[in-house]
């Protein structure tokens, strides 16, 4: 008959944990590293923004700090042509404020477009369908479609006038 292994479900269970801790700690660590790169995007994206006009400064942001490469995303092609001849300028004073950086990439980004809402055509109901809907609500009286019928009927009425 096989004889059944005794197994250290302690050893087992200590070595899983330290195996989860570890992951988690290097999970912590590479979580630190993201938000201390987006503090700097965020500190350069200040200082970027006190170099500009105000009128161009809701009109691009710092996207990204990568290898020295300082990535401005612009929204408007006149403010991306007007940066793009300020360039050598805008880069000696941020590379003076921040020694790493050593070039600038500008990039279009268009800006999502507003939706205007366009009011339907005010259209009239014609007789007969008037005339069916006040049937209706003479026959239903109380109650929210009765409510619904009546507004329709007086806007109506008012705009038939």
């Amino acid at each position: 008959m096989p004889s059944k292994q005794n197994y250290d479900f302690t050893r087992y269970n200590s070595e899983m944990n330290s195996r989860s801790i570890s992951n988690l700690l290097n999970q912590e660590n590479i979580l630190q590293q993201w938000q201390n790169k987006a503090k700097q995007v965020e500190e350069i994206e200040h200082y970027w923004h006190t170099l500009l006009p105000p009128a161009w400064r809701s009109l691009n942001y710092v996207a990204n700090l990568n290898e020295g490469e300082v990535l401005v995303c612009v929204t408007h092609n006149a403010v991306l042509s007007k940066i793009k001849q300020l360039e050598p300028s805008l880069l000696s004073k941020l590379s003076e404020r921040y020694p790493g950086i050593i070039s600038i990439k500008l990039k279009m980004a268009p800006s999502q477009p507003t939706m205007e809402r366009i009011p339907p055509k005010n259209e009239s109901l014609s007789v007969n369908t008037l005339n069916l809907f006040e049937e209706t609500l003479a026959k239903i009286n109380d109650g929210p479609v009765a409510e619904a019928l009546q507004k329709l009927l007086s806007h109506h009425k008012k705009g038939g006038d």
